[in-house]
């Protein structure tokens, strides 16, 4: 199932979100906690929220999203601003537990110059001091663009992080296209080089969310500005692959631009259609590949079956080793193979495989 939404305004509350999410035919959302570049809150209406709860499972919604405030740095070389991180983010996982079993994610933060170590640690230290056991939230590092002084510019930054958290059962991670293909991984030409990289370093079982986000940059330029999905750098094909990647399923899919609601509309629209396109056209070719194999095969066994001398047994024989060759071929899924083999002897221009 496709888990993709956008991002929201919390604003009017909860159940405005999943209406809001709803009409644009998304299943999840993100929304800010808070005020993102402030550290103020609304107060939690536990009306909205239980009225919400009930939507979701009667939508049925996968998790959704909450994003820590942008002013949240846990790793500053200024000790109230790390205390006001700290405050934070337990308040913010105090919240989520009016929405259990949600995700909740935050930029690691910049060391402003005291270095990548002394920085790590410092947000080790806070996740140690905000997880608690009981908590069903899930706590995502962001995958960052390494502008500046930032902390996750690299997969091994973020394996780091995760190591030193001791509730790690309680940790994940959110990748952003963006962010990622600025920091220098490369998911327009290597998809596939990518995430084999970061289940390597970290574990696909980590990665909880993606935020779809084009570039306005060129490859590796850490500068992290975000573009309208298929006008910027990254494109619209890798962003279909990525939604459409096998390894990927289940993942929730955030448009994190705010855009107006209409294009994001036509935009899972397209990317829908895209995919069942793909879908269709694979299915077509492997009901033409099957159907050219039973035909092919059928021809080499027919002539047992026409010879008067032999036996109905013999012919019943017959038939049956071609069923139970077909039903082999299909089952280990080595049709394409057998076909290309064959398809190098035939000429595809004779009737029959026009035909075909």
């Amino acid at each position: 199932m496709l888990n993709i939404g956008c991002h929201l305004s919390a604003a009017k509350g909860y159940m405005n979100m999943g209406k809001e999410a709803k009409s644009i035919d998304a299943n999840t959302f993100q929304f800010f906690t808070r005020n993102p570049r402030g550290g103020k809150a609304k107060a939690i209406d536990e009306q909205d929220v239980k009225n919400f709860l009930e939507f979701m499972k009667e939508n049925n919604f996968s998790q959704i999203l909450a994003h820590a405030p942008y002013t949240l740095n846990a790793c500053s070389n200024k000790e109230e601003t790390r205390e006001f991180a700290l405050n934070t983010m337990a308040d913010d996982l105090r919240r989520m537990e009016y929405t259990p079993n949600q995700l909740y994610n935050f930029h690691p933060g910049s060391h402003v110059g005291q270095g990548v170590e002394i920085g790590i640690d410092f947000i080790i230290k806070q996740l140690n001091t905000v997880l608690t056991p009981d908590m069903t939230t899930t706590v995502l590092l962001e995958t960052m663009a390494g502008k500046g002084t930032e902390i996750g510019r690299s997969f091994e930054e973020l394996k780091e992080i995760l190591d030193g958290v001791k509730l790690d059962n309680k940790m994940g991670v959110c990748m952003d296209t963006c962010h990622i293909y600025d920091g220098g991984y490369d998911i327009v030409n290597d998809l596939d080089g990518v995430l084999d990289e970061f289940d390597r370093i970290i574990g696909l079982d980590r990665l909880k969310a993606i935020h779809m986000n084009d570039s306005k940059n060129p490859f590796a330029s850490h500068k992290d500005r975000h573009e309208k999905i298929g006008e910027g750098s990254i494109g619209f094909d890798t962003m279909v692959k990525i939604i459409n990647h096998p390894k990927l399923q289940g993942i929730r899919f955030c448009l994190k631009l705010r855009m107006n609601l209409t294009v994001i509309k036509k935009k899972f629209k397209c990317l829908e259609n895209h995919i069942l396109c793909k879908k269709a056209h694979m299915i077509q070719e492997k009901t033409r590949k099957q159907s050219f194999l039973v035909f092919f095969f059928f021809i080499i066994f027919k002539p047992c079956s026409e010879s008067t001398t032999h036996s109905t047994s013999a012919v019943m024989s017959s038939f049956h080793l071609f069923y139970q060759f077909c039903i082999y071929i299909f089952q280990c899924k080595i049709y394409t193979l057998i076909y290309k083999f064959i398809s190098a002897y035939i000429n595809f221009h004779s009737p029959i495989v026009n035909f075909l």
